[in-house]
């Protein structure tokens, strides 16, 4: 009866899970009071079922996603003169290693569950996603993990967008929505959080809920006397040798908290690194104060002190044109022990770290300066291929006609964009960075030089299969920077930092002996890979008894060989097969040799 029902019933397996605890162990299954609650839950809510509409060929369909610990759920929507109605209700109860996965993972497996259980709608209807989290650039990003890889690729036969969930129209969606979305200040920050477990509810509280779920009203539409909730951010930045980074602790209404860590991809010093930190948070909000432990940065940001130092002024530049974008802007310095939980979260981005569990970690290419600097400047643009999948990554636009943009979604989950490079997806190499027609011209002109000294560099400096290494590095512990990857920075290029080369060089000449010692494992087991395959297009020889055949004289006598010597000598007869591969020889006078004789070494 659940599956029949499932349709129709908003989170269906979440409000089930009670039943199937019960009778996971069978012969002790027995009915509990969780399972009467969820069966009286169940009554209350097929008392007035949702009405399903069937949606209209061609028609735009939207899709909300709900995650929960144990289960998920999705509901498709159809629009029908400004009111979303369902069209499908499909959830699902999450299993053994499932469960463990992380939150956006499970938010990418209930579109996926989605696609699979509604696949002919998928393939019929645009399906616009609408979800307050950047689940199409978890998607894309750079270190998607093997499994979200897997999803995109599977997704991308479906004709999908990716849009912000506006209004809640209808009070059958508020069921779904209102106990699974994220309040909307934490959707503005883009951090995701589990969603609660619904709970019974009549139908005056869903009434309640509904209203609860409606999004804020516009500007224009609020009551100017009604006070602004206040946001409270605490920043701290770290430098060392190892790397620089930073923290931040973004508080806000309803108990909202979100811990965000920062790692860099180029040097900053402490102060720089709190300026990053601030220029990081965009939280729509009108009242925001700030925390920060540096006497320096909040005396600037406050005008005590004056800024001198050329990336001071700029920086400062940067925090005073984010304070015009709320009504009220504060920064206020504390104590450092006051701030040890921002401190904590610097710490390990600055240290190379690229996760820390649950904690969102965004990696900054460049500087806030560096980055305003390239969107100022105005470089000449080379159109090619590669711009409809860089727009479609970075904001997600499509081509007008409905066939081309369909055909940059398949493409593109082939490409992941880092920064401003585009690289393509490789299943047996790294990442293959893309290159416009000049710096394409230029990378083959450069690769293909036919000339002996270019040749016996490439050569040095290419990874052979059978060690893994090149020869290159194995003989200095580290590898070079060949002309390509100057005249097109490579990121190797583009992150080089003197100071942190240095001790990178130090380390690998201390892993050299490690790195040699496991090329010669690679190039024997490669021989061995070798041989084998060699061994089975062979087919071996076989004899029988008073067979005559010569024997290899290398073998026989090799005392005798010689470049004049013959390569064969005989002829003898098969006295005996003694086994398969094994047979006793003599001579035509029927003098027995003294031991066995390998058909490899014997011929007719």
């Amino acid at each position: 009866m659940i599956a029949a029902l499932g349709r129709f019933v908003s989170k269906s397996a979440e409000r089930c899970l009670p039943f199937f605890n019960a009778v996971k162990g069978f012969k002790t299954a027995h009915w509990t009071e969780e399972c009467q609650a969820a069966f009286e839950e169940l009554k209350r809510y097929l008392s007035s079922p949702p009405l399903l509409t069937k949606p209209e060929p061609g028609e735009e369909l939207l899709l909300y996603l709900s995650i929960s610990p144990l289960a998920l759920a999705a509901v498709l929507v159809r629009e029908d003169h400004s009111q979303q109605k369902p069209v499908y209700y499909v959830s699902k109860v999450l299993h053994d290693a499932e469960i463990r996965y992380q939150r956006v993972e499970k938010l990418a497996y209930a579109l996926v569950m989605a696609a699979r259980k509604l696949r002919p709608y998928f393939q019929a209807h645009t399906i616009k996603v609408l979800t307050d989290q950047p689940l199409r650039q978890v998607l894309h990003k750079p270190d998607t993990s093997g499994r979200l890889v897997k999803w995109a690729v599977e997704l991308s036969e479906f004709d999908i967008r990716y849009m912000p969930r506006l209004a809640i129209k209808a009070q059958v969606l508020a069921d779904f929505v209102a106990k699974c979305s994220i309040p909307r200040q934490a959707a503005e920050f883009e951090i995701v959080q589990t969603p609660v477990m619904e709970k019974s509810v009549t139908h005056e509280e869903r009434a309640a809920v509904e209203a609860e779920a409606e999004i804020v009203p516009a500007p224009a539409e609020q009551d100017p006397s009604a006070a602004e909730p206040l946001w409270e951010v605490y920043v701290d930045g770290s430098s060392n040798r190892g790397g620089c980074g930073a923290g931040l602790i973004l508080t806000g209404p309803n108990s909202f908290t979100a811990d965000y860590a920062l790692r860099f991809g180029f040097h900053a010093s402490n102060n720089e690194a709190e300026y990053e930190a601030l220029l990081t948070v965009q939280v729509k909000a009108q009242r925001l104060k700030a925390y920060c432990d540096s006497q320096l940065v909040t005396n600037q940001i406050q005008g005590t002190y004056e800024a001198r130092d050329e990336r001071m002024i700029k920086y400062l530049s940067l925090v005073q044109q984010l304070s015009t974008k709320f009504k009220s802007f504060e920064v206020v310095r504390i104590p450092r022990a006051e701030n040890t939980k921002a401190d904590v979260l610097s710490k390990p981005a600055a240290s190379g770290y690229t996760t820390l569990g649950n904690i969102c970690m965004e990696f900054l290419q460049r500087s806030s300066i560096d980055r305003r600097v390239a969107e100022i400047m105005e470089v000449e643009h080379e159109s090619c291929w590669m711009d409809e999948i860089v727009d479609y990554l970075r904001s997600g636009k499509l081509p007008e006609a409905k066939k081309e943009a369909r055909k940059v979604i398949q493409r593109a989950t082939r490409f992941s964009l880092d920064g401003e490079s585009l690289f393509k997806r490789s299943y047996t190499l790294p990442y293959l960075k893309c290159l416009r027609p000049s710096d394409a011209a230029y990378a083959l002109q450069e690769t293909h030089e036919d000339e002996l000294y270019h040749v016996l560099w490439a050569y040095r400096t290419t990874p052979r299969t059978p060690t893994g290494e090149s020869p290159f590095n194995l003989s200095f512990g580290t590898e070079a920077v060949i002309l390509v990857d100057v005249g097109t920075p490579s990121a190797r290029i583009s992150n080089f930092n003197e100071q942190l080369n240095g001790d990178g060089l130090r380390a690998n000449l201390d892993l050299l002996e490690e790195a040699r010692e496991e090329s010669r494992i690679r190039v024997a087991a490669y021989k061995q890979k070798v041989s084998r395959y060699h061994d089975s297009k062979i087919r071996p020889r076989e004899f029988r008894v008073r067979d005559l055949v010569l024997r290899k004289a290398a073998i026989s006598q090799p005392k005798k060989a010689g470049k004049l010597s013959p390569t064969w000598e005989g002829p003898y007869r098969v006295k005996e097969v003694i086994r398969p591969g094994s047979y006793r020889l003599e001579t035509l006078e029927e003098q027995l040799l003294p031991h066995a004789w390998n058909p490899k070494n014997l011929r007719n």
